[in-house]
């Protein structure tokens, strides 16, 4: 059984950019984004050759982790999971922060404990807002002897695909 990877905002950007990099090095996927073009990004990746479940979900409200985590819960098995964030124009800037913010504390909340029920697994933190970058830190320091590798883009080099 192949590994899978959870990518968030995969629908476009760098989002996008990291599940087809997940794809190529032989991961299955649940892709998700609030955005019309995730089904287009589904087909490009499994023409990767990677079997690919899109999930269209706004991760900035509450229901939309919770539908996610259910589809997650479902799947039963992920190794990895992408928090990608991408920041909007300045009218949706609550919502971002949401995003931003609350968003990836509640996401994480719920993959975390499964990856250490599982044993291990990997955490990647795509945004550059300084919370985030923060909150990885300490869920580093907090999980490092459970078998969870958690890095952000400053720490990149400590995450393998």
């Amino acid at each position: 059984m192949k590994e899978c990877a959870v990518i968030t905002g995969a629908a476009s950007g760098i989002g996008l950019q990291l599940a087809k990099q997940f794809a190529q090095h032989g991961y299955d996927l649940i892709i998700t984004a609030e955005d019309e073009g995730l089904e287009q990004a589904a087909e490009e990746l499994r023409g990767l050759g990677a079997e690919v479940r899109s999930v269209q979900v706004d991760l900035a409200t509450y229901a939309g982790v919770e539908a996610l985590y259910a589809v997650l819960r479902e799947a039963g098995s992920y190794q990895v999971v992408v928090l990608s964030f991408d920041e909007t124009d300045l009218e949706e800037e609550i919502n971002i922060m949401r995003l931003n913010t609350v968003s990836v504390v509640h996401l994480t909340k719920r993959v975390l404990p499964d990856m250490i029920a599982a044993g291990g697994g990997k955490l990647l933190f795509t945004s550059s807002k300084a919370f985030v970058q923060s909150f990885a830190e300490a869920i580093r320091k907090e999980t490092q002897d459970k078998g969870i590798v958690v890095a952000s883009l400053r720490s990149i080099e400590s995450f393998s695909i």
